[in-house]
């Protein structure tokens, strides 16, 4: 069995710490030295979005494979879609993703 609600809240812990974006993947931008004026740094994640932070946060494909169709159920268009809708926040996709880890760790699974 694949930890696709672990997946699930990592995820969301991704969003919360790193950022959340739309309409990409995967934000990319440069570290910021608040004693120098100007850009200072590597290259490093800003932000990603939803289908990102979970490719980030699955230990395989099926975790994010799993962890995706999850956080589908019940959405009229695909997670990315959702993910860029106008008006989408960044709390509204935290939330899915904690709601729906939590509704898969209440599932009965037999064995």
């Amino acid at each position: 069995m694949t930890d696709a609600a672990g997946t699930l809240e990592r995820a969301a812990d991704l969003l919360e710490t790193v950022g959340w974006v739309q309409n990409v993947s995967v934000q990319y931008g440069y570290g910021h030295n608040p004693e120098r004026l100007g850009i200072d740094g590597p290259i490093q994640v800003v932000g990603y979005c939803a289908s990102g932070a979970l490719v980030k946060a699955a230990s395989t494909s099926q975790e994010y494979e799993v962890a995706m169709a999850i956080l589908a159920r019940g959405m009229k268009s695909s997670v990315i879609r959702w993910n860029d809708a106008p008006g989408r926040t960044k709390f509204e996709v935290v939330d899915a993703m904690r709601h729906a880890a939590k509704d898969l760790r209440n599932e009965a699974v037999p064995e």
